[in-house]
């Protein structure tokens, strides 16, 4: 290689390795993909060293955690699928209440933003109820719904809908009043502006408000199956806790970490299709 082009490479290298000592400068791929190894192999390290020091027994060895794996895809004593049969029942409670909330959130956003009336009439409430700690009140939702599905999904909806409201909410108030009032002169009717105009133009705040709640939702759904489930990961956790079973515990936290990865992509991919403008702007 010439001599030229290894002070070029040498001199690439010293201003990629200065960027990581300059606040919010972007770093390169490879720098970047670097750190999040280092990341991994320092969780590694520290993993090992207590799970192999003998001091705690109940923490598992990488040979339990695997172990641990096999058994929650297939119960070795029953058979039963235990991964796919609360991945089912949980998501079946868990994505209604997700579209439920989303549609109601949308249009009292959109009524709120557009109408002082419609504000006036909902916003105090939906700020009320936004202090209110769902758990809490999942009482009430016992004695209305007892044990029945409707009973999760009253728990979610409660829990999420102030959110996506007010987020919705607060991307139609930043809309131009331009837009609306040269809507108007062209003779375009109120709802027309609403789902036409505004509801286009915040549809990427809608996306990422969705997109939000759903690590919230996903908390509340497992803490209600814990509190009053006969089946779902809330009532697995239960289970596995009583027994003290970390080496299932651990993988059956992970395998939801990488579920909630890809409900992010998901959503990212959603955006893209829907909203390119929005995604080339770097917003």
């Amino acid at each position: 290689m010439p001599t030229e082009d290894r002070q070029i490479i040498r001199r690439s290298w010293r201003d990629d390795l200065r960027k990581i000592f300059i606040m919010r400068e972007p770093l390169p791929g490879w720098l970047g993909n670097s750190f999040f190894l280092m990341a991994i192999c320092l969780i590694v390290i520290l993993y090992s060293s207590v799970a192999y020091s003998g001091t705690n027994t109940l923490i598992p060895t990488w040979g339990k955690l695997a172990t641990g794996f096999t058994q929650m895809i297939t119960d070795p004593r029953s058979g039963d699928h235990m991964l796919w049969m609360d991945t089912v029942a949980s998501f079946s409670r868990l994505l209604p209440a997700l579209a439920i909330a989303s549609v109601l959130g949308i249009v009292l956003g959109l009524y709120m933003g557009t109408y002082v009336a419609a504000e006036s009439m909902w916003g105090r409430i939906l700020n009320f109820e936004e202090n209110i700690v769902p758990n809490a009140a999942m009482v009430v939702f016992l004695t209305l719904f007892g044990f029945e599905f409707k009973m999760y999904t009253a728990v979610i909806v409660f829990g999420i809908l102030p959110t996506i409201a007010g987020r919705v909410y607060a991307a139609v108030r930043e809309v131009p009043d331009q837009h609306i009032f040269s809507a108007k002169t062209l003779g375009a009717s109120g709802q027309e502006i609403i789902w036409t105009i505004l509801f286009r133009q915040v549809l990427p705040q809608i996306i990422d408000a969705i997109r939000s709640t759903v690590g919230l939702a996903l908390i509340l759904l497992i803490a209600t199956e814990w509190a009053a489930g006969q089946e779902g990961y809330g009532y697995r956790f239960l289970r596995l806790y009583r027994s003290a079973r970390l080496d299932v515990i651990l993988p059956y936290l992970m395998t939801l970490g990488f579920m909630g990865i890809g409900i992010q992509l998901i959503f990212n991919l959603i955006q893209r299709v829907l909203c390119p403008w929005y995604v080339k702007e770097g917003k």
